[in-house]
C-alpha cells in the first residue's frame, strides 16, 4: 500500500468516481 494520507485517498477516490460517472 502507498503512504497516502486519508485526504489524498479521498481526493483520489473523488477523481476516479468523477471519471466513472463521466
Amino acid at each position: 500500500m502507498n503512504d497516502m494520507t486519508f485526504d489524498q485517498r479521498i481526493e483520489f477516490l473523488r477523481v476516479c468516481y468523477r471519471m466513472f460517472l463521466g
